[in-house]
């Protein structure tokens, strides 16, 4: 289907009314959205707002919709899993099949070596914390190094590996010993070298770090976003955001 937009201009009537109701206080202002936009339903790339327009969605839902929103396979199995055992949460107190088949599905399709599966609510934040604990526990080590650019979350772990906008880290320090190193951007190399910015970085890390911040013994783990140093802020980016 092509987009179709039926109440110019946007954000329509009845979608500024349910924005204004947003922000009249009932919701946390830290959730800060891209596009004023509401939506009703939603099939395949496309979705439906709550004044009628038809738009296609190239986000794929923040990348979690490859499969297209409402795909009849997905639904049908959520649908027969809810009708079956609707609180996943209780595979914390007992056990199910399920998830253990879904995890032998996921280990076979995995290097050798990374035999076990950890389930989370969620694959942002949540996961953060876990893997800087695992790492901590492994490594009796405390110190983490990540790179200017990333975002990792909002939890208190992952905001401290978070480097991307000053105002998602305003007000709250002092944080975890996170050291904060250049990413390897080929658009905005590190030292002005395209072609050995990776290797800058390292040489960063190995000349500057290590001798000036932290000793390499005291590392658990170094945490990567493998988007990261392509946010590039001003100040004057900052002027008018509410905390995200």
């Amino acid at each position: 289907m092509d987009p179709l937009i039926t109440t110019p201009p946007l954000p329509g009537p009845k979608a500024q009314a349910i924005l204004r109701r947003d922000v009249g206080g009932v919701i946390s202002q830290s959730m800060v959205r891209e596009y004023p936009l509401v939506i009703d339903r939603a099939e395949g790339m496309n979705l439906w707002d709550v004044d009628g327009n038809r738009y296609l969605d190239f986000s794929a839902g923040i990348a979690v919709m490859n499969l297209g929103w409402n795909h009849p396979d997905v639904v049908q199995a959520a649908s027969e899993q809810m009708q079956k055992l609707s609180h996943g949460g209780a595979f914390l107190d007992y056990c199910s099949e399920t998830p253990v088949r879904f995890a032998e599905k996921l280990v076979s399709m995995l290097p050798r070596n990374l035999n076990r599966v950890y389930f989370s609510n969620s694959g942002g934040a949540e996961t953060i914390e876990a893997a800087l604990k695992l790492a901590r526990h492994h490594t009796k080590r405390k110190y983490f190094i990540a790179f200017y650019g990333g975002f990792h979350g909002r939890t208190y772990g992952a905001v401290s590996l978070t480097a991307a906008k000053v105002i998602q880290r305003k007000h709250f320090g002092p944080f975890l010993p996170v050291v904060h190193a250049p990413y390897p951007n080929p658009y905005r190399p590190f030292g002005s070298r395209k072609a050995t910015c990776d290797q800058d970085v390292v040489r960063h890390i190995e000349e500057e770090i290590f001798p000036m911040e932290v000793s390499p013994e005291e590392v658990a783990a170094i945490v990567v976003e493998h988007t990261g140093g392509r946010r590039i802020y001003r100040p004057a980016d900052h002027v008018s955001e509410a905390p995200a």
